[in-house]
């Protein structure tokens, strides 16, 4: 299976929390919904304007490199936890600023613990989910994941700096079991749940359901005239989303009686 066909984790709502640096253009442009951009000439205060994010260089005075271990870091939560299958670090447009390695660690964390609780959290908590890997410039870089664990929070570092475009997190949605366990259905605990917020609520006269003509057949909406799922997760994602491709993954999963349950 293609990992990149899973939804983007990130963008369900997720944010960028913290970054060791941002000194030549802004961590949030990481996780922008559209494809990055590049207009030669636009400069800003500090040169060539980048569409991504961009740390200062670590050089000596002789342009020496750092030490190998040297490197920056960006925090990014998950706007929905989940099992990470693929890790995409896409340099588009960093042609000779792009950094010579990166690599991937994740943990699992409640709440919404802001950028100081992440920065100074237990070093156990987070797991190396990718090595280690060499980085190209303008290139998107699939990195697949195999921990099979639930993970909030990811941190990419690169090495020892340099400049990113955009940042996928393609995975499985996996909700807090506890939030779900009082759903339990026979002793089964549901995949997912949805969390509605009433504000108000109004009774309505038990003819209005009648007035509604909800049973006449008339009325009813021809399932073909429906968009598929496929087609609802693609206008929610990107417009490269196989839908096609998901709606078969999604009769396998059936097949096997993968369902909410």
């Amino acid at each position: 299976m293609d990992e990149q066909l899973l939804p983007d984790l990130l963008r369900l709502r997720g944010s960028v929390v913290a970054a060791s640096d941002e000194f030549f253009a802004a961590k949030e442009n990481l996780i922008k919904p559209e494809a990055p951009v590049f207009v030669p000439g636009t400069y800003g205060a500090r040169g060539q304007v980048y569409d991504g994010w961009e740390t200062r260089r670590r050089r000596g005075h002789d342009g020496e490199l750092p030490d190998r271990t040297a490197r920056d870091w960006v925090i990014v939560r998950l706007g929905v936890p989940g099992v990470v299958r693929a890790v995409v670090v896409d340099t588009a447009f960093f042609t000779g600023n792009y950094p010579q390695a990166c690599s991937v660690d994740a943990c699992a964390l409640s709440g919404y613990p802001d950028a100081e609780e992440l920065t100074g959290a237990d070093p156990g908590a987070w797991h190396e989910i990718v090595p280690r890997a060499l980085v190209t410039g303008d290139a998107r870089h699939v990195l697949k994941v195999s921990s099979g664990r639930r993970f909030s929070h990811l941190r990419l570092n690169i090495f020892p700096d340099g400049g990113v475009a955009r940042l996928r997190v393609h995975g499985e949605v996996s909700p807090d079991p506890d939030l779900l366990a009082g759903s339990a259905v026979d002793g089964k605990v549901p995949r997912l749940g949805i969390l509605v917020e009433v504000e108000q609520a109004y009774t309505q006269c038990s003819k209005a359901v009648i007035r509604s003509d909800l049973w006449n057949p008339e009325r009813h909406i021809d399932r073909s005239e429906l968009p598929r799922q496929g087609e609802i997760l693609r206008s929610l994602t990107t417009p490269d989303f196989d839908a096609d491709e998901y709606e078969r993954e999604r009769a396998a999963r059936y097949a096997r009686r993968q369902g909410l349950y």
